[in-house]
């Protein structure tokens, strides 16, 4: 907490007490229709497992009479085993969700009193004002968001143990007046005893109900994996197994069905429960605060999605932020005006649906704005002076936040100051557009370019009228060859499959027949169409690569020193990269044929077939020579220790890891493998833009000429 702000004064700014929030009898009439009914869903479940049961059994006794009746003994035996196989497999489906585990929570930091003497002090007084039990404890996370929930679960239904999660970006980006709105609304759910406790159980319901319908656990992949051998089995076998698979889906459409009533019946209330929570918040801090609270909110929820597609473009390259809130709340203070109104215009334009358990805001601060008692609490200090220490508990939470995301990487990551990490995703972007500008919109860096020997500088123009004149064909050729490669591919995953004896669908992987002979057939026909693509490719590129070297070549201006020094760092690296782009796209092929036949295959995971461990060790070889191949320096701040490119791409010795640990270390240096390619060559195309511009260039398109471009490297 800033010193010049004592407790005295923050406590001080109540100035009134809040009337509590009065309840209608047809709102009590609701709260106990359905507390009825969120009970019997889960007792009509048990009841379906029971009747169920007693199904299974009562044919277990009564089918024995076909024995009697069927002649042919091995007619009767799979006419009166069926059955039970099916019954024993809907039971053993319906009983397995009432031990499944709920999902972890976001990873949370909890707080002391004598920590943050000043916040529980706050959170006390706010309790007594709106009438809700003091929480036992005080957590804070990474979340754009405050909840008061039970602490223990339904172990505290029969008590007021109560934990309050305060989301840190609410706390960096929110006023102190704003901040105790949105806890007077957690803590007005509490206010009533009964609602609290029925708003527990009906989400707890409807969240396990959701969860039992949509979730696949090995219990599942079993179930598939054996519906796919017993093709192979026999056709008696295969009629029981998929006769199970389709009881399994029966069960599931009847959960679905109890899912969607417990939500049905459950939506007015909850909406309601949210009005009325509404109100302790306007009555303590006003109808204009809660309403441009609301506002405030949704505009972090959108620097929260932004801030995490930051994140996403550089942890890639060894970088996070050491400060999640400070991230989401520079990100919002970024936003232009005309984005403000936007996601405002959307906010206030989105409508509440019937079954909407939370109301749209539009109706929120429709309902809000009827509350005309004045504020029972007003302050001009922003959220973060409750914390004795902001800046420095919201980097020890961002730190759990990301060790939960990224793991153990986390320690051989560099965390960045959120505004040093935006300089370098804003360089990063517009790179991407000046690559876009050099290349006309049409590029894939997953292309061989090799760097040509030096140019004349006459090549400059010819380059660029011959990348002009054959960018239209460029474009549609690219998307052919793509195309061809997924295929290829595929034919590849297909090969693997045949090899380690397994059949497949010739529809799976795009051939006329589950042969060799099929997939040979099918590959010459694509290389056939490839021929031709592939010249054009090489053409355009070659033209593409020769103009960048020409360019580069040209920086020699007085004022280019800094350009020259950044080339002359990346051009090695450049050749490092392409001599080892090969081995690069033998990990990514590598990976992608090991996923398909992963897909195909029927051992179990932790028991790989020969043939995978086989593609494993030519993965393990290529990691190791790709390692070696790039042994040059690394061109950009990549990590935070000097080492070779190789040693940062593949960060970890192959050698000692099992193959799904493996697999994991190839899709890491995949991502940092071609984000480094990318990265050179949109650098590369950001310094070959300042000596086009020099003389005169703008960028390539379909309607430049061979003239233009002369006209202005004569002059």
């Amino acid at each position: 907490m800033n010193p010049s702000t004592p407790r005295a004064d923050i406590l001080g700014s109540f100035t009134g007490h809040i009337r509590p929030v009065k309840v209608k009898p047809t709102y009590q009439l609701a709260l106990a229709a359905v507390t009825v009914a969120m009970v019997l869903l889960p007792l009509l479940y048990l009841g379906l497992i029971a009747a169920t049961g007693w199904a299974v059994a009562r044919y277990a006794v009564d089918g024995l009479s076909l024995f009697d009746t069927v002649s042919n003994a091995k007619s009767a035996f799979f006419l009166y085993s069926t059955p039970l196989f099916v019954g024993a497999v809907a039971i053993v489906f319906l009983i397995k969700p009432l031990f499944s585990r709920r999902l972890d929570d976001a990873p949370s930091h909890s707080l002391r009193p004598e920590e943050e003497p000043t916040l529980f002090a706050f959170v006390e007084k706010l309790c007594r004002e709106v009438g809700a039990p003091t929480p036992t404890r005080i957590d804070v996370d990474c979340q754009v968001n405050a909840s008061a929930s039970f602490r223990r679960g339904a172990l505290s239904l029969l008590s007021n143990d109560l934990v309050l999660t305060i989301g840190m970006p609410l706390a960096r980006g929110l006023s102190l007046q704003q901040l105790a709105g949105v806890l007077a609304h957690e803590f007005g759910h509490f206010a009533q005893g009964a609602g609290m406790r029925l708003t527990y159980i009906v989400r707890s319901v409807n969240a396990w109900f959701a969860r039992v319908v949509y979730e696949r656990d090995s219990w599942d992949a079993k179930l598939d994996t054996a519906a796919k051998e017993a093709s192979d089995v026999g056709l008696l076998i295969w009629v029981a197994v998929q006769a199970a698979r389709g009881m399994v889906w029966l069960t599931r459409r009847i959960l679905w069905a109890l899912m969607h009533v417990g939500h049905a019946i459950s939506c007015f209330l909850m909406r309601q429960m949210e009005f009325d929570a509404d109100r302790y918040e306007a009555r303590l801090v006003g109808a204009p605060t809660f309403a441009a609270t609301a506002r405030d909110l949704s505009l972090l929820g959108a620097g929260q999605q932004v801030a995490m597609n930051r994140l996403s473009e550089t942890f890639p390259l060894g970088h996070l932020v050491d400060n999640v809130p400070e991230l989401i709340s520079v990100v919002r203070g970024r936003f232009e005006p005309d984005v403000v109104t936007e996601i405002d215009r959307r906010r206030l334009e989105e409508r509440t649906g019937t079954f909407d358990t939370h109301p749209a805001d539009v109706d929120r601060e429709r309902s809000a704005g009827l509350e005309t008692d004045p504020p029972a609490f007003r302050s001009e200090l922003p959220a973060t002076a409750l914390f004795s220490d902001f800046e420095g508990l919201a980097q020890a939470v961002s730190h759990r936040f990301l060790e939960a995301q990224v793991g153990d990487v986390l320690a051989k990551t560099r965390l960045l100051p959120a505004k040093e990490l935006l300089a370098l995703t804003d360089q990063a972007e517009g790179d991407r557009e000046t690559l876009e500008r050099f290349t006309g919109g049409v590029f894939d860096a997953d292309r061989q370019l090799p760097w040509p020997p030096a140019v004349e500088a006459e090549a400059l123009a010819r380059a660029r009228d011959a990348m002009a004149a054959g960018l239209d064909r460029y474009r549609t050729a690219l998307g052919d060859w793509q195309e061809i490669q997924r295929q290829l591919l595929r034919l590849d995953a297909a090969g693997e499959v045949l090899d380690a004896g397994h059949s497949f669908e010739p529809s799976a992987f795009e051939v006329d027949a589950a042969t060799q002979d099929g997939i040979d057939d099918r590959r010459r026909e694509l290389s056939d169409r490839a021929a031709p693509i592939e010249a054009v490719l090489e053409d355009h590129e070659g033209a593409l690569i020769t103009r960048l070297r020409a360019a580069v070549d040209a920086l020699d201006a007085p004022d280019d020193g800094e350009a020259r020094a950044e080339r002359d760092r990346l051009l090695p690296a450049l050749e490092a990269v392409n001599g080892g782009w090969m081995r690069l796209r033998a990990i990514d092929h590598c990976l992608s044929v090991l996923r398909f036949v992963l897909q195909q295959l029927t051992e179990d995971p932790a028991q790989p077939g020969d043939r995978v461990l086989d593609l494993v060790g030519e993965l393990r070889r290529h990691l190791a020579e790709l390692r070696s191949a790039w042994s040059c320096p690394c061109p950009f701040d990549f990590q935070s220790a000097d080492g070779t490119l190789g040693e940062w791409a593949v960060p970890r010795d192959e050698r000692s890891l099992d193959w799904p640990g493996l697999f994991e270390l190839g899709e890491q240096t995949l991502g940092r493998g071609y984000e480094t390619r990318k990265r050179l060559l949109t650098r590369l195309a950001a310094l070959a833009d300042i000596a086009e511009t020099r003389v005169g260039y703008g960028p390539i398109t379909e309607a430049e000429s061979a003239g233009p471009a002369a006209a202005v490297a004569a002059a």
